[in-house]
């Protein structure tokens, strides 16, 4: 069985990862502005100073290449997945190399305390 996996060739919006001051945002940016991508919803909201620069009309992407919300959901789980992996990994490789877990903490914004239980011996993966 062959698995689908659906890959966006559309370009995604400047303001998609923003929904709260941009809660209408179509996800698809069909312009740019400079090297900014914006959705045509957003592209209505710029500035007076962005409304001066010229924009240059995106290709209209397919149903097929647009991005998708779930997608987007599940591209970034991975990507947290991997974060969490490289920052464990990073901490498990600073304590080999002698880094006390003050050191550690102050890095990650922490208490030392906090720091040892949630990367400590036995619990990093």
């Amino acid at each position: 069985m062959t698995s689908m996996t659906r890959t966006s060739t559309a370009t995604r919006c400047h303001y998609a990862p923003d929904p709260k001051t941009r809660p209408g945002c179509q996800l698809t940016a069909t312009v740019r502005v400079g090297s900014i991508p914006l959705c045509s919803a957003c592209a209505e909201l710029r500035s007076t100073l962005g409304k001066g620069q010229p924009t240059r009309r995106l290709p209209t992407p397919t149903d097929t290449d647009a991005p998708d919300a779930l997608d987007w959901v599940s591209q970034a789980e991975a990507d947290l997945r991997a974060a969490h992996h490289t920052l464990a990994a990073s901490v498990q490789r600073a304590r080999q190399h002698q880094y006390p877990w003050t050191a550690i903490a102050d890095r990650l914004g922490t208490t030392r305390q906090a720091a040892q239980q949630r990367f400590g011996r036995g619990t990093m993966t």
